[in-house]
């Protein structure tokens, strides 16, 4: 079952007053500026959007790949505005890419846990009908060409190596407001997990909140722990990133002590409060260590009074705890300033901006 996000429509007329907008990936078709330093990156006038497997993406590099992804979708496969195209990928640059480059088309993104069984994934399949697919186990998925819409099964890969073949298709598709941009599953608590449709309107509206709200900055250096799957590392961290013009450090996953070692090298960290728990279990994790941080923001769960206690003791910084849906985005948080008024075990009050 789908669920189109109602809540989005008053964001709508409070953000857009034009009959056409561009998709959200029009956000980082930016090459100017300010580049903050990260370990030894030699920048030029390009402005830094990623630190990723093992090496530095501008802006501009990831518009142009974001470009061939588009390209190669469109003339390879078919893909076009409207179309839903579902992937369970790895989180490396390339799956960053072609959620842009899916987005630029005006086709919807699906994106799924790369762990689901096969059993589990036909579910998503059968629901959100998509025309095609792309993953990191093309031939376990490959049967999923059995249904009635899906035309092509693609490996992640083999996609990315296709993509270089092509010039970047840099135009971006106009879009409306209220078109779907992606699909999210819920987690299910009361059934069957459901596709929350999230609109363009709901991404930027949402992405300008908590932009505003956090004080993100074309200096931060974000570091980027989360999943790409979920709406926390997907629309809330790295949109963060994108509306402010600013960097991040992309890790592939959550490791405690590698995470720490980052954290010098960065400003702002999002993470579940497993993370936070972790972390707490290192002396490296310490007031020196934080140095360059200005704030660690958490959701998704509960963070314990505990570990929030604990976490400030060793670092001096209180955790901004704040909450959200899948159908909703970002609702809550505490406040960015003044620091005192973040309060354990609370989410704090409605997001400025996001009750218009």
């Amino acid at each position: 079952m789908l669920l189109y996000s109602k809540t989005t429509k008053f964001l709508i007329k409070k953000t857009f007053s034009k009959k056409s907008i561009r998709p959200i990936s029009n956000n980082f078709v930016e090459t100017a500026g300010f580049v903050p330093k990260i370990e030894s990156y030699d920048y030029s006038n390009k402005k830094l959007l990623l630190l990723a497997d093992g090496k530095y993406m501008t802006y501009n590099d990831v518009n142009n790949a974001s470009g061939r992804y588009s390209n190669v979708l469109s003339k390879q496969f078919g893909i076009q505005k409207g179309d839903t195209v579902l992937c369970r990928t790895s989180k490396t640059s390339d799956a960053l890419a072609l959620y842009l480059g899916i987005l630029r088309l005006g086709a919807t993104y699906v994106p799924l846990n790369p762990t689901y069984t096969k059993r589990e994934t036909e579910h998503f399949v059968n629901d959100a009908k998509p025309k095609l697919i792309v993953t990191l186990n093309q031939k376990e998925d490959k049967t999923f060409c059995d249904t009635s819409t899906v035309k092509h099964v693609l490996c992640e890969q083999q996609l990315a190596k296709d993509s270089t073949k092509f010039e970047p298709l840099l135009d971006v598709e106009s879009a409306n407001p209220e078109d779907v941009a992606c699909i999210l599953y819920t987690s299910g608590t009361t059934g069957r997990p459901k596709g929350a449709m999230v609109t363009h309107a709901g991404l930027t509206a949402n992405g300008q909140i908590c932009t505003d709200i956090w004080r993100f900055h074309s200096n931060d250096i974000n570091l980027h722990v989360l999943p790409f799957y979920h709406i926390h590392g997907l629309f809330i961290s790295f949109n963060c990133t994108l509306f402010s013009k600013s960097s991040c450090i992309f890790l592939p996953k959550f490791d405690a002590k590698e995470t720490i070692n980052y954290l010098p090298k960065s400003t702002v960290m999002m993470g579940v409060p497993t993370y936070y728990a972790r972390m707490v279990e290192h002396k490296e994790l310490n007031k020196e260590s934080v140095k360059n941080m200005r704030v660690f923001i958490s959701g998704s769960a509960q963070l314990t009074p505990n570990v929030f206690e604990k976490f400030e003791q060793m670092t001096g910084h209180r955790i901004l705890e704040r909450y959200g849906m899948t159908e909703t985005l970002v609702s809550t948080s505490n406040p960015y300033e003044p620091v005192n008024q973040r309060i354990a075990g609370s989410v704090g009050k409605a997001a400025k901006g996001s009750n218009k």
